[in-house]
């Protein structure tokens, strides 16, 4: 009895709690598992995105330059707006070609972006952008 009395007030004198606090649910959701591969002459680069409901978008920068690009979302993952350029860095900032590839990816329904037309270019990058659509 007495230790117990001595444990309270040392818990309450130090203010700990004398239970485990409950583990914190987190808001945090998944929403979408999109995964990006680039091939280049070079070995496969895969990309993971991952958004969520804090994180609902996300802009991905690919400075290694690939060839071809081409994304999917995994099963389970919500629909997620699309849009990929063909950048680069000028000195005023970042320019966009003028046609970029947008869409909507979902399970089953990915997409490739290939630049064989214009040819790799030195300070050209690809640009993606996702965001989960509701």
């Amino acid at each position: 009895m007495r230790k117990t009395v001595f444990l309270l007030a040392a818990a309450a004198a130090l203010a700990v709690p004398l239970v485990a606090p409950a583990a914190a649910a987190s808001a945090d959701t998944q929403l979408a598992d999109i995964t990006c591969n680039d091939i280049d002459f070079n070995p496969q680069n895969r990309h993971h995105v991952y958004l969520t409901t804090d994180t609902p978008s996300f802009v991905m920068d690919l400075p290694e330059h690939p060839i071809d690009f081409y994304c999917y979302a995994w099963d389970g993952s919500v629909p997620a707006a699309y849009t990929v350029s063909y950048a680069w860095v000028s000195p005023s900032g970042v320019v966009t070609e003028p046609d970029p590839l947008s869409g909507v990816l979902s399970y089953g329904h990915g997409f490739s972006y290939n630049v064989h037309q214009t040819g790799p270019s030195y300070g050209y990058f690809y640009q993606a952008t996702f965001t989960a659509l509701p």
